[in-house]
């Protein structure tokens, strides 16, 4: 197994190093939720702070289905959602050209809302339906009034994509991708329009720059869709059994940390202040090694 840095600091324990950074990362997260609005389709930092927020949720999941229920499947499957969340945050949010993150985000609502479109619009119950005509005018006034709603979200995204300077320079290449409506989002590049978009194999190395991600986090699809590898036998009583999942885990605390200190323009000592006086600073230090306590202490000393 591959060490982590640094686990010497939580006592040599992959448990404790995953929930140690958690209540770090957490307590950043909860922070910049106090600073922006979240879920607000226009509000970029508000929408990517409620992707962070989604993320430690199922963070603080994938070690509950671990600890207390020793559920290998389960914390496989939360592991690959998280992945996918991440990588899709790295290709949308995690750019350094601003007019490039307002496109993607944009073709990324645009590909949602098309997507909730349908789903919507199937359950318009047929006329051999088994159920009263009111249930059927219920159910029918429901749908259009859902539908409408997520049709003014489509015209939106798609007068945000029209309004945009980057639309003036790559007008021919941009509603290529519109006209695509599925997973337009993933494009290469403007450059490379017509290539295929990406899968989510292309994107997990952007997690950690390393190609065996593409293949890993793509065989945790086992557990989401009960395939074979599912239905295998696993040691869930043995700690050691979940030490290769807890630390990609870890990984992935490390990429949301990362994110919450540099996408919003926050400094850290901002995200970090008063961490020790709060209910995640204390636990953070019920899972680190007393020489990392003397060293906190020695620190806080000498700021006052």
């Amino acid at each position: 197994m591959t060490k982590v840095p640094e686990l010497d600091m939580f006592n040599g324990s992959y448990f404790d190093a995953y929930k140690g950074l958690y209540s770090l990362v957490a307590h950043e997260v909860t922070e910049l939720r106090s600073m922006f609005s979240e879920g607000a389709v226009n509000n970029i930092n508000g929408y990517k702070v409620g992707i962070l927020t989604k993320l430690m949720f199922a963070s603080s999941s994938f070690m509950t289905v671990i600890e207390t229920n020793h559920d290998y499947s389960s914390a496989a499957t939360i592991l690959r959602s998280i992945a996918d969340n991440l990588s899709s945050y790295i290709l949308i949010y995690h750019n350094p050209q601003k007019n490039e993150i307002q496109l993607r985000h944009n073709l990324f609502l645009y590909d949602g809302f098309q997507t909730r479109k349908k789903s919507i619009q199937s359950i318009i119950p047929k006329d051999d339906s088994v159920i009263s005509m009111i249930e059927k005018q219920q159910i029918q006034q429901g749908v259009e009034f859902a539908t409408n709603n997520t049709e003014n979200a489509i015209k939106y995204c798609l007068k945000e994509i029209r309004s945009d300077d980057l639309y003036k320079q790559y007008k021919e290449e941009i509603e290529y991708l519109i006209r695509l409506k599925r997973d337009n989002w993933k494009y290469v590049s403007l450059e490379k329009y017509k290539e295929k978009p990406l899968s989510w194999g292309d994107m997990y190395p952007l997690i950690n720059g390393k190609e065996a991600s593409r293949f890993f986090i793509s065989y945790l699809s086992q557990f989401v869709h009960g395939l074979s590898s599912s239905n295998l036998s696993f040691e869930n009583t043995k700690p050691e059994t979940f030490f290769p999942m807890i630390h990609i885990g870890i990984t992935f605390l490390g990429k949301i940390h990362e994110f919450a200190q540099e996408d919003f323009g926050i400094s850290k000592e901002i995200l970090q202040k008063n961490f020790f006086k709060t209910d995640y600073g204390m636990e953070h230090l019920s899972y680190v090694s007393p020489t990392y306590i003397k060293n906190i202490l020695k620190m806080l000393n000498k700021k006052h």
